[in-house]
């Protein structure tokens, strides 16, 4: 009887002391999470969004240069349009840097379709723009009085900085002369690079909070429309939630779920869509290439922009800068060789997409561009799994 009370209590301690051994385990997995947010929330998410709003502000700068010299019936020189093409491109840059992590203010202000919808609603803006009432609308009030999401954003400027007849060669990208522009033209060029600037700094600011951004930013979200103004976390914040845990996210864990979901995301995204839909059109059983959805086709851009949206993808996983606490340094605790293959699979599908050609609306469909489909919407989402299990 002794023996078996003896036996029981032995049990009893065993079973907390492992109970306590898990909860160290627990508390210690959070520890690193925790790091591992901190680091990504500053050092990727949020400086990405900086160096992007900043680069917008450069493009909406050149771009209100080019119409002051319009308004003064100056010459528009070939030079300062190709420098709108330069800019368009940086700012694209970033913003493809960022899809990687298009969670909390881009989803929930809905900022995504509001500048990046594709494929672009060509006949819907060159309707737009021959229509006068609607334009001296959008004079006065700007592009949000129309409502109409698909007519505003990058892809609506790309049309009006470069030559859409170009589909030669890569080094032959043309531009438009802006000379030739109607009124109801640069009304609505304007008008698109100043919504698009108020929406990627505002982009910045929920991140950060109003209040902590640049006061050249603060003054173009003091002037924008009382919609972008009652965005959600202008006033606050989001990367609070993340750094403490809170709000929709009761833990670190919660955030490195996020973080594989926005990789995953774009993963699939770049293969089976922006790549995928054209090479084999819509649906994993079809065979005819959709090239109506190429994405960037006016600036022959879509080989970079699938580029950077892997390489958003590189520094959600790996970090941005050295020595930043990283979900790969983590996930190579519990299994390098899982760790080891997403990080190879996403420098493969970079290899991969940089072997395509450009312009992609001729090259959609040839053996690097199946490839790409390959690497970046089956294997780099299934090691994207893999390492999700160590968590």
């Amino acid at each position: 009887m002794k023996k078996e009370i003896l036996l029981a209590a032995s049990a009893l301690i065993c079973s907390m002391l492992a109970s306590c051994d898990e909860s160290n385990v627990s508390s210690d997995k959070e520890d690193q999470y925790k790091k591992i947010t901190n680091a990504y929330v500053i050092n990727t998410v949020e400086a990405t969004y900086t160096e992007l709003a900043d680069a917008t502000i450069a493009l909406y700068d050149a771009c209100e240069a080019v119409y002051a010299k319009y308004e003064a019936g100056q010459n528009i020189a070939a030079a300062d349009i190709e420098n709108l093409g330069r800019l368009w491109k940086e700012s694209r840059h970033h913003w493809e840097l960022s899809e990687a992590f298009l969670f909390g203010p881009v989803e929930d202000n809905n900022i995504d379709p509001h500048i990046d919808t594709w494929p672009h609603d060509l006949s819907a803006q060159l309707d737009l723009m021959a229509d006068d009432q609607k334009m001296a609308l959008v004079a006065t009030k700007g592009l949000s009085a129309l409502g109409d999401e698909g007519l505003m954003g990058y892809h609506a400027l790309e049309y009006m900085i470069f030559d859409v007849t170009n589909y030669q060669h890569p080094t032959d990208i043309r531009y438009n002369d802006f000379n030739n522009y109607s009124a109801n033209e640069m009304t609505y060029f304007r008008a698109v690079s100043k919504d698009l600037v108020e929406q990627l700094v505002a982009l910045e600011a929920c991140w950060k909070g109003k209040s902590n951004v640049s006061s050249r930013k603060q003054d173009i979200l003091n002037n924008a429309p009382a919609t972008v103004q009652n965005y959600t976390g202008l006033a606050s914040g989001f990367a609070a939630d993340l750094l403490d845990a809170s709000g929709e996210y009761t833990s670190y864990r919660n955030v490195m779920d996020e973080l594989l979901d926005g990789c995953d995301g774009i993963a699939d995204e770049v293969g089976n869509t922006k790549i995928g839909r054209p090479v084999r059109g819509a649906g994993s059983n079809a065979e005819e290439g959709d090239r109506n959805y190429i994405e960037s086709p006016y600036s022959l851009n879509s080989v970079r922009d699938f580029t950077d949206n892997i390489i958003s993808i590189r520094n959600a996983y790996m970090g941005s800068k050295q020595g930043d606490a990283s979900l790969y340094d983590y996930a190579k605790q519990k299994n390098t060789e899982v760790a080891n293959a997403l990080r190879d699979q996403i420098e493969t599908t970079i290899a991969a997409i940089e072997k395509m050609q450009e312009p992609f609306f001729t090259t959609a469909g040839d053996d690097a561009s199946k490839q790409a489909v390959e690497e970046a919407g089956t294997r780099l989402t299934e090691a994207i799994a893999e390492v999700k299990k160590l968590l």
